[in-house]
């Protein structure tokens, strides 16, 4: 994990995060699984996702996670 995110109170807990995708603006819902070299790595329903930490805009608790 890297020590230096301004995420990593949110690591191992359920979390919606607000990014940008090019020119859209999408929400990745799951857990916070790790932090690694700038990037995200998100685990949903639907799949895992990977998002630079650069690109997301908001980043909250999930309720009822």
């Amino acid at each position: 994990m890297e020590e230096n995110s301004v995420f990593e109170d949110f690591m191992g807990k359920p979390v919606k995060a607000a990014y940008r995708d090019g020119n859209q603006f999408k929400i990745a819902r799951g857990n916070l699984i790790s932090i690694q070299n700038g990037f995200l790595k998100i685990r949903g329903n639907l799949g895992t996702i990977v998002i630079n930490e650069n690109n997301i805009d908001k980043m909250s608790f999930l309720k009822g996670g």
